[in-house]
């Protein structure tokens, strides 16, 4: 498995990387980059040698690493790895015998995967998600639950919507709540649509939510239906609800949020949208 930025990375994940071949790989090859490195400069036309045993010793250190470093997108390391397969290669092809030259690239080549590795390594980082909200991160692998019926009437509210699950998922409350009343424009410009009411650029809820009301009345006058007149009363005073409640005080900083009252509008947004894609859509 290949670990990608923004995804979850489960302690499974996290365990089947083997610290303890990792630690030896490295002390393996770093040991080699001692002696190597301690040796000294040859006099001129000497060479150095390294036998079949050798050899083969040092490669699973290296496909350690290299696999490790395609796991956690360690590029530097897993270049240099391949620099050294090459160097290896080389100097097994002529028979373990090689020159100055191929030396000094075998100790630079060593001494960067030793230092890179490491270095790489600090950059990951791994976020710890409360198991009991894990399943609201939203990404690759992992599902939106909303409630599809919602998601298909009202498209446009899945930004906003993915974005409040990975907010609950990641413990910032408020964010969430912001999230979902952002949400909560979808319906009520499609409602608004809906009864004919022009919405502005900047829509003013209690603007739009008058005007509905208005033209609501006028509907029924003109032959609508008593339960689809009770239906859009209900949707308003809803909306209004959330307004007063919710809206005005995430979105002008008037409150923060903690994990109760988020999940409480998680949940309550949720059942409000499922009801409203009875009736409506955009």
């Amino acid at each position: 498995m290949k670990l990608h930025p923004f995804t979850i990375v489960s302690r499974w994940d996290m365990i089947e990387i083997n610290v303890a071949s990792v630690s030896n790989a490295l002390a393996h090859l770093s040991s080699y980059w001692r002696i190597l490195e301690n040796r000294g400069e040859l006099s001129p036309g000497a060479v150095r040698y390294l036998n079949q045993e050798q050899l083969s010793a040092l490669a699973p250190s290296v496909e350690v690493l290299m696999e490790l470093s395609r796991k956690i997108s360690a590029p530097v390391t897993l270049s240099n790895c391949d620099s050294l397969v090459s160097m290896l290669t080389q100097i097994a092809e002529g028979g373990g015998r090689f020159d100055e030259r191929i030396a000094v690239r075998l100790v630079q080549t060593l001494g960067a995967i030793v230092n890179s590795f490491p270095a790489e390594s600090e950059t990951k980082k791994a976020f710890i998600i409360d198991n009991r909200h894990s399943d609201f991160y939203v990404g690759a692998n992992e599902p939106l639950h909303f409630g599809d019926r919602a998601l298909k009437a009202f498209p446009s509210i899945i930004y906003e919507v993915s974005e409040a699950s990975n907010c609950i998922a990641l413990g910032r409350w408020t964010a969430s709540v912001m999230h979902l009343m952002r949400s909560m424009e979808v319906p009520l410009h499609a409602l608004a649509k809906k009864l004919s009411v022009s919405v502005a650029a900047n829509p003013n809820w209690q603007n739009i939510l008058d005007q509905i009301d208005c033209e609501a009345k006028k509907a029924t006058k003109a032959g609508m239906g008593a339960d689809e007149f009770q239906f859009i009363k209900e949707t308003t005073s809803h909306l209004r609800s959330v307004k007063d409640a919710f809206r005005n005080h995430a979105m002008h900083r008037k409150t923060k949020y903690d994990e109760e009252r988020a999940m409480a509008i998680w949940s309550g947004s949720k059942s409000f949208m499922a009801h409203l894609s009875t009736r409506l859509s955009e």
